[in-house]
């Protein structure tokens, strides 16, 4: 946070009892640089309404309806390596064909 203007510099827990209430209502005051610079920041990360959920859930959906769950079963006669990297080839060319289609 304090190397991007966003709050006070780092303090080691045996000095809090110095700073703490000084950078407290440093950051606290209507006009401090910390309040300009997460206004500045909170500018650059776009509209809240477009905070990437609704993509992320489609995403996640999409991946359910290819997934194959490793079993304990699926793993048994391999090793665990060996299982996991042979769905991971499979699920990825699955996730590869639905996203062409």
């Amino acid at each position: 946070m304090y190397e991007l203007g966003l709050g006070p510099a780092p303090e080691h827990v045996k000095d809090l009892h110095r700073t703490l209430i000084e950078d407290v209502d440093s950051c606290l005051k209507p006009d401090s640089s910390f309040r300009v610079r997460a206004a500045q920041v909170a500018s650059l990360l776009g509209d809240e309404d477009d905070d990437g959920v609704d993509i992320n859930v489609k995403s996640i959906v999409d991946l359910m309806k290819v997934a194959t769950p490793i079993t304990f079963e699926n793993v048994q006669s391999r090793t665990t390596f060996e299982s996991v990297s042979k769905w991971a080839t499979s699920f990825t060319g699955k996730l590869l064909q639905t996203n062409q289609s």
